[in-house]
Order: C-alpha cells, then sequence, then structure tokens
C-alpha cells in the first residue's frame, strides 16, 4: 500500500494549486500542468501569454515560437536552449520538491518553428509499508510531461502554434501510474500602425482524454488552462531602456460547459507584470528588473501576491531569477525560481 504521507501531500499540492469549484473534479496528480515556468514570466506575475518570445513559449502560447525572430527579411534565428529549477513550495520543508523545466527551440526555413520541452515535477521519496507498518522500501512520487511543439507565421505579425504532450504521473510505479495524452494551442499577433508595440495573445492548453491512475478506477478531467492576454512595450529608447507592460486573465476551464463561459472568466486569475531592461547599444549586455502580481478570485484562499525578479544577459547567455509570494495562509517564505537561457 501507499504511506499515508505520499497521498497527503499530493492532496495538499491540489488544494493550494486548483481553485476550490475544480478540486473535486481536477485530477490531483495532472495539477502540475498548470504550474508556470521560467523566472522571467514568473517575475512579471505569470501574465506571459502575450509576451512569449523566448522558449518558454511552448508552455504559455505556442504561437509566439513563430514569431521569436525575424525571419520575414531573412535575419538569424539562433537555436534556444532553456533550463529552469525551483525548491517548489518550501512551506512543506521538502528538499525533494521541486520544479523543473527543459525546453528547446529551432526555427527551419521554410517549415517554421519547430521545439522540444519537458515540465518534472519531484514530489519526493516515499516510504512504503505493509498493513503492519513493516517497512518496504521507498519509491519516487514524479510527474512529467514531453512536449513536442510547432508553431508558424499566418502573417508577418500573426503565428500560430501548438503542443502534442505525453503525460506521466506516478503515485506508485506498480499499483499508481496515470498516463495520457493531451495538445495544447495557441495564437499570438502584434498590431501595426497606431497600435504598433501592442501584443494580444490566447492559448487554450490540456485538450485531452480523462486520466486515471487504474483500469477500475475513476478517471478526473485534464486541467485545461485557457489564456488571454495584452503586452505593451511603452519605450525602447538606447539611452533609456526598454519597458514592457503584460497582463493576463487564466482560467481552469472545466465546468465551462455547465456554468456558462462568461461565469467561467469572471472567476478567472488575473494577473499584471512588468519588465524594465537596459542594454548596450549592441543588445550583448542587458539587466532586467521585473514585478507583477496575481489574484486567483474564484476562492479565498487560492494564490495571491506578488512577484519580483531580474537577470542579467552576456551576450548569448541570460540568468534569470524570481521570487513569488505564497498564499496568506501558506506562511511567508517566497518561492524561488532559476533560469538560463542559452542561445547556440
Amino acid at each position: 500500500m501507499i504511506r499515508r504521507v505520499a497521498a497527503s501531500v499530493l492532496i495538499l499540492l491540489s488544494m493550494v494549486l486548483v481553485p476550490q469549484p475544480a478540486r473535486a473534479e481536477v485530477g490531483t496528480a495532472v495539477v502540475f500542468l498548470i504550474l508556470a515556468p521560467g523566472a522571467r514570466a514568473n517575475g512579471m506575475g505569470q501574465a506571459f501569454v502575450a509576451v512569449s518570445d523566448d522558449a518558454t513559449a511552448a508552455f504559455y502560447n505556442p504561437g509566439g515560437l513563430a514569431l521569436k525572430c525575424d525571419t520575414e527579411s531573412g535575419g538569424p534565428c539562433p537555436r534556444e536552449l532553456f533550463l529552469m529549477h525551483s525548491p517548489w513550495m518550501p512551506v512543506f520543508d521538502l528538499d525533494d520538491l521541486y520544479l523543473e523545466y527543459f525546453a528547446y527551440t529551432q526555427h527551419v526555413p521554410g517549415w517554421g518553428h519547430f521545439g522540444l520541452s519537458a515540465n518534472y515535477l519531484h514530489v519526493g521519496e516515499v516510504m512504503e509499508t505493509d498493513e503492519d507498518n513493516n517497512e518496504l522500501g521507498t519509491f519516487r512520487v514524479y510527474d512529467i510531461a514531453l512536449n513536442l511543439s510547432y508553431s508558424t507565421r499566418i502573417t508577418s505579425r500573426m503565428g500560430v502554434g501548438g503542443n502534442l504532450k505525453y503525460i506521466r504521473s506516478q503515485l506508485h510505479p506498480d499499483e499508481g501510474v496515470g498516463t495520457n495524452w493531451a495538445v495544447d494551442l495557441g495564437w499570438l499577433y502584434r498590431i501595426p500602425g497606431l497600435l504598433n508595440g501592442l501584443n494580444v495573445g490566447a492559448s487554450l492548453s490540456n485538450i485531452g482524454p480523462e486520466i486515471s491512475y487504474r483500469s477500475e478506477a475513476a478517471a478526473d478531467p485534464m486541467p485545461r488552462l485557457l489564456r488571454v492576454g495584452l503586452a505593451y512595450k511603452v519605450m525602447d529608447r538606447p539611452s533609456f531602456g526598454a519597458l514592457l507592460l503584460s497582463t493576463e486573465l487564466n482560467k481552469v476551464m472545466v465546468n465551462w460547459s455547465e456554468d456558462g463561459f462568461a461565469d467561467e472568466l469572471r472567476e478567472s486569475k488575473r494577473c499584471v507584470g512588468a519588465e524594465y531592461k537596459y542594454a548596450d547599444a549592441n543588445d550583448a549586455y542587458a539587466v532586467f528588473l521585473r514585478g507583477g502580481y496575481y489574484y486567483d478570485r474564484e476562492a479565498g484562499n487560492v494564490p495571491k501576491g506578488a512577484t519580483f525578479g531580474g537577470g542579467l544577459k552576456y551576450k548569448r547567455f541570460q540568468f534569470d531569477f524570481a521570487f513569488i509570494e505564497p498564499p496568506e495562509d501558506l506562511g511567508s517564505t517566497y518561492t524561488k525560481m532559476y533560469s538560463l537561457k542559452v542561445l547556440i
């Protein structure tokens, strides 16, 4: 049997990460699919669906991958390698509870933009016991999703894309493994003319069948996550730097067919963020400062709070960090996140 502490940790994670009305419906083991990766995006309050101009676009909005580079004018488009690590939810005081994200993207002339990424949540090692409480050994509890991305330009300012993902959630290696597949869809548009600098983005993630851990067990729906947002580059001057503002609404769309689409959006999570960048004339060196806020009005104890972070760029390398304020009832220790971006 699975030691009770394993189930307790997963249930608590589900209660923290999934809004109240969805707790009874969303499979607790796959809520990791809505955990936002990337220190840059998290430093901006997770308001990133209309930004999506780096490899994390594969998560937030795969439509943004096609617009990462100015390929229309024949400009270079380097490959991008992205790595992230976060000691997740420090309130649990578990050294082996962490979130990681890996992504690789590459433009193929004449075809579009391709990417490969992985989300990984390691809950930790758990002691297994028998009915007499005799120890039988340990096993790992984890969730992983492998994603294959493709994005292309519809026009010079509009990109669309999608992901095909394989999901594996392991509560127990023998009697608690759930596997599934899902797709994501994304769209990003950069408005021209008088509104040049304004982006509009939307994505729908985790579209797929229900997941279960045993053939005879009840299945849970996937956490289908809808994101819509705006981003606006207020300023971009070599002598003063660049300022980017962003905002986003996102919502786990489980009950929209019963509650109504409009009601679901009214209960959405609201995110706002800002990024200031100061770089040299050739954009070889840069420093970043970021801040944001997120608030979910669907329940009184869901995550809400401030985020802040920054970053340093040196030629083809960029290091970013972020600090995320925890929910009010989960202490005062900020979740930390670190990312490394490398252009190849």
